[in-house]
């Protein structure tokens, strides 16, 4: 366990978001070097920077990276709305959903079947 405290310039996380992950948002997304993080919480460099190594190597988890990405406004600055130049498709009756179906299931067994010469 380190000495270091949990304050982060310019915190505006919520309080659920762990320590370390602070500290790599607040090094990541405002430019806060390393070395002014552990003046800031009062211990030395290197465990700062171990902080930020161990949440770059989490972001190869799709699901760490999409959490830490909703916590970066500049990633993520104001909700847009998507496909608003879509019209809505009419509801599908039993006999159109079966047509499409077939469609759909013959194009994907022409995909998936090989031609006997290329084995």
């Amino acid at each position: 366990m380190t000495n270091c405290s949990d304050k982060c310039p310019n915190d505006t996380h919520p309080d659920w978001v762990p320590a370390h992950a602070k500290t790599y948002l607040t090094h990541v997304n405002l430019g806060v070097s390393i070395r002014e993080l552990a003046r800031l919480q009062g211990c030395h460099a290197s465990t700062i920077l171990r902080q930020v190594r161990k949440y770059e190597s989490r972001r190869d988890d799709p699901l760490v990276d999409e959490a830490l990405n909703d916590l970066s406004p500049e990633t993520n600055p104001e909700p847009k709305l998507e496909n608003t130049h879509m019209v809505k498709a009419e509801p599908l009756d039993d006999a159109g959903i079966a047509r499409h179906a077939r469609r759909i299931l013959r194009r994907l067994c022409v995909a998936f079947v090989k031609p006997a010469h290329i084995f």
